[in-house]
């Protein structure tokens, strides 16, 4: 599923920037987990703000009970709980495996996000909290595209150089 063409992406990005002249090639897996991150969560964030705010089914179940919160079955939140889990499988790896990601803080973050999303998806009663996904995990992720594209710049300021990245990187930084 995803875990394994995000890990593939990664690899053949990480392999293409380390091997051919490139200004990425001295931080080739920091380029290649940025790169590798954009169109994951920016399909999150679109999925997520169509489910929270324009899904129907979604709507409904916050109009219900507390217990259809809980306990929801829709189809979109929970492919979205599935999506989650195979992304933060591999931001989990790669921030262990980049040397240039692996801080605690950010071990700590995908690791707890992980276990979230598990705790989502394995419970006994079935899954449970995906009413949430959406929120927790579409539209939380808005912020992500352009945090991912300043720091994209931040460590390789060469792509501020020409007029069009300096725009792109004030437009990522607003």
């Amino acid at each position: 599923g995803w875990s394994l063409t995000l890990i593939l992406s990664h690899g053949s990005l990480q392999l293409l920037f380390s091997t051919i002249p490139s200004p990425f090639k001295l931080k080739s897996g920091l380029a290649a987990h940025h790169i590798t991150m954009i169109v994951p969560l920016l399909f999150a964030a679109c999925h997520g703000v169509h489910l929270w705010i324009l899904d129907e089914g979604v709507a409904a179940e916050r109009a219900g009970s507390y217990e259809d919160r809980i306990f929801s079955k829709h189809d979109g939140s929970l492919a979205l709980t599935h999506f989650m889990c195979g992304l933060q499988i591999y931001d989990l790896l790669s921030t262990t495996l980049v040397s240039d990601l692996r801080r605690t803080d950010n071990l700590a973050h995908h690791a707890a996000t992980l276990l979230f999303v598990l705790a989502c998806l394995l419970p006994t009663a079935g899954p449970c909290y995906t009413h949430f996904s959406g929120f927790l995990f579409g539209i939380m992720e808005i912020s992500s595209v352009p945090l991912i594209i300043s720091a994209l710049c931040r460590e390789f300021p060469h792509l501020t150089e020409s007029s069009l990245g300096k725009k792109i990187n004030n437009i990522a930084r607003i």
